[in-house]
C-alpha cells in the first residue's frame, strides 16, 4: 500500500488490503472513479446523443435526464443496493442454466467454421474466430437480439467501448461513436418496452420487470447503463478469460488431456486462470473520508487504485502464487470476479461460457502456438487495467474420433 507518482494515486497491492478497501464502499467510492479527463469523450458522446433531434421522443420519457448516471460497477449504496436488488432475478440460477443451450449452439457453429483451418500450415487467430465471437453471440442470444441484428449489436459493442478513457478523437470517429450510442439506446429502450408489453420467459423480461418494479424503479438512463455494462463487461472480460485459458494450456503440456476427462479440473482451471491471468486487473476508487489502510494514511478525495492482479498473487494468501495448481486449497478465494458489493453479477454466465466453450474446443482439437512462438511474442491488449491476448495464433489438429 503506497503512493505511486506515475499514477498520481494510492495503489493497493496486498490481498488483505484490497479486501479492506473493497468491503468499505462507504469510505471508498466507485461512483467518483469516473474522472473528468477519463470520461471526456464518453460524456461528450452521451451529451450529443441526448441533444439529437431524432432522440427527442426518448428525451420526453426521461432519456438523458441524468447525464452523469451511475449504475452497476459505477454506483455506490444506497442506489447500488436498489439496482442490484431489482435486477437480481434476471441472473437467477434457473435463468443462467437456461443459457446452456445457447452457449452449446453458438460454440458448435464457431467450431464448425474453425474446422476449415485444421491441418493448415497457416495459423488461425483464436481470438478473432472463437474467444471473441463466442461471448458476443451468446450475449446477443441472452439479451434477445434478433439474428438479423447481431451484426449491428457487434458494431455497437465495439463503438460503445471506443470513447472510454479517451480525451480527444477525430470528428469522423466521434460521429460513429454517437451513432452507436443512439442506435444502442433506442434499440434497448424498444426491447424493454416490448418485454413489458409482451412478457416472455427470458432474461430481458426478468430484467425489465425487475427494473421497473418496487418503490424505487430504475430510470431509463440507469437501465440503459446497466445493459451497456452487461454488453461491454460480459463480452470483453469473457473474451479475455477464454484467451488466457487457451494460452495457459499451451504452456502446460498434458493439462488439456486432464481437462478433457475431468470436469472438476476444468472448473479449477477457470479459477486458476482468473487468479493468475484475470481479465480485470485494476479497479478505481476515491476516498470519501480520511482513513488508513495498511498503515498508510489516505486523505479524503485521494484516488485509490486497487490491483486485483497483484492481490491474486499475494503469497500470504496463495502459496506458490505464480504456479498454476488445479484444486488449489482456497482456490475460489481469488478476486478475478471482484470482491464485496461489486462482485460480478454475471459471474455464473461467464463461468458457464468458459466451461462449455473450452470443453467443446478441447473435445475437437489439439492445438499449439506456431513454432518459435511463446507468451513473449503474443500480442496482448495494450492496457494495464484489462489483460488478455489481442491475437492468439494457433495451429489446429483434429482429435481422433472427431473427424
Amino acid at each position: 500500500m503506497h503512493w505511486n507518482e506515475d499514477f498520481a494515486s494510492f495503489v493497493v497491492l496486498g490481498a488483505a488490503e484490497v479486501k479492506e478497501v473493497l468491503r468499505q464502499p462507504e469510505v471508498f467510492s466507485s461512483s467518483n472513479s469516473r474522472g473528468g479527463a477519463a470520461m471526456a469523450v464518453e460524456d461528450q458522446v452521451r451529451e450529443t446523443a441526448v441533444k439529437a433531434p431524432d432522440m427527442q421522443d426518448l428525451v420526453a420519457r426521461g432519456y438523458g435526464r441524468n447525464p452523469g448516471v451511475r449504475a452497476g460497477s459505477n454506483a455506490d449504496p444506497p442506489r447500488h443496493t436498489v439496482q442490484r436488488t431489482l435486477i437480481s432475478p434476471a441472473f437467477s440460477p434457473r435463468r443462467v442454466r437456461s443459457f446452456g443451450s445457447d452457449i452449446e449452439r453458438v460454440a458448435a457453429g464457431l467450431l464448425n467454421d474453425l474446422d476449415r483451418h485444421v491441418g493448415r500450415e497457416q495459423p488461425v487467430d483464436l481470438v478473432r474466430t472463437f474467444t471473441s465471437p463466442l461471448p458476443l453471440r451468446v450475449l446477443a442470444a441472452v439479451l434477445g437480439i434478433e439474428p438479423e441484428r447481431v451484426d449491428d449489436y457487434a458494431r455497437w459493442s465495439v463503438g460503445l467501448l471506443k470513447p472510454v478513457g479517451r480525451i480527444a478523437v477525430e470528428p469522423d470517429e466521434f460521429d460513429d461513436m454517437v451513432r452507436c450510442r443512439k442506435e444502442f439506446d433506442r434499440y434497448f429502450t424498444d426491447l424493454i418496452d416490448d418485454r413489458l408489453a409482451r412478457p416472455r420467459d427470458d432474461f430481458m423480461t426478468d430484467f425489465a420487470r425487475g427494473a421497473t418494479s418496487g418503490a424505487e424503479p430504475l430510470s431509463l438512463d440507469e437501465m440503459l447503463a446497466l445493459i451497456e455494462q452487461f454488453v461491454i463487461a460480459g463480452h470483453e472480460t469473457t473474451t479475455k478469460l477464454l484467451g488466457n485459458m487457451l494460452l495457459l494450456l499451451t504452456e502446460h503440456p498434458g493439462l488439456a488431456d486432464r481437462l478433457r476427462t475431468d470436469a472438476d479440473a476444468l472448473d479449477s482451471m477457470i479459477d486458476e486462470t482468473l487468479r493468475l491471468e484475470g481479465p480485470a486487473q485494476v479497479l478505481n476508487r476515491v476516498a470519501l473520508a480520511d482513513t488508513v489502510v495498511g498503515g498508510v494514511e489516505i486523505p479524503a478525495g485521494a484516488p485509490v487504485m486497487v490491483f486485483l492482479g497483484a492481490a491474486n498473487r499475494d503469497d500470504a494468501t496463495f502459496p506458490r502464487p505464480d504456479r498454476l495448481e488445479l484444486h488449489r486449497p482456497g482456490g475460489r478465494g481469488h478476486m478475478g470476479f471482484g470482491f464485496g458489493i461489486h462482485f460480478c453479477v454475471g459471474h455464473a454466465l461467464a463461468r458457464l461460457e468458459a466451461q462449455v466453450g473450452i470443453a467443446r474446443f478441447l473435445e475437437r482439437y489439439d492445438f499449439t502456438l506456431p513454432a518459435g512462438m511463446d507468451r513473449d511474442s503474443v500480442c496482448f491488449v495494450p492496457s494495464f487495467a484489462m489483460h488478455g491476448p489481442l491475437e492468439l495464433p494457433a495451429l489446429l489438429t483434429q482429435r481422433p474420433g472427431d473427424a
